[in-house]
């Protein structure tokens, strides 16, 4: 338990020093205090450290590309942080202008968080595999007259990890040409 919590006060401090850095040390002292600005800080911080730099496009040549399990526990340790300082709830907009609630349950940082999980995904190698191997067993399965053993071997465990080692290898062995 000690660790979680040590992990998601380091975060807490990197993004202090991040609000220090970009904005000014009168927000970051303010930030205990969320007012509007705060959700698009999250998304920015989050956005610097976990998106995928592009060097074809020469976009977000500035970001880190952290994983999205890091984005998750960044944004969790601002979540915890405002908990802890009784920002709890849903981030809204009071009557009288003021903003109330969590700051990092905003709708701004939730629709950040799910574009950088839908890019983290399609950058990936492993999920154009994923859809290529599928799309072959489907095929063969359908050509075949042994659909029940065929579909035995995706649904047990250590055989699909068996079936995917061997396929990953023949896929890029007739890629590579080895």
């Amino acid at each position: 338990m000690y660790g979680k919590l040590t992990s998601l006060y380091s975060h807490w401090k990197d993004f202090v020093h991040f609000i220090t850095l970009n904005v000014g040390t009168a927000a970051a002292e303010g930030l205990n205090f969320p007012d509007n600005e705060v959700p698009s800080s999250i998304a920015a911080w989050i956005y610097l450290k976990c998106d995928i730099p592009d060097a074809e496009k020469r976009i977000r040549m500035e970001c880190q590309g952290l994983t999205f399990s890091t984005a998750l526990r960044m944004r969790a340790s601002i979540s915890f942080h405002y908990n802890q300082v009784g920002c709890s709830g849903n981030w809204i907009q009071m009557k009288d202008g003021s903003w109330s609630g969590n700051p990092s349950l905003s709708s701004y940082v939730s629709r950040y968080i799910l574009s950088l999980q839908r890019r983290k995904v399609l950058a990936s190698p492993f999920f154009y595999l994923q859809r290529f191997f599928l799309y072959e067993i489907a095929t063969f399965a359908m050509s075949s007259r042994r659909n029940s053993s065929i579909i035995s071997l995706i649904i047990t465990g250590q055989s699909r990890r068996d079936f995917t080692e061997c396929s990953l290898y023949d896929v890029l062995s007739t890629q590579t040409g080895v």
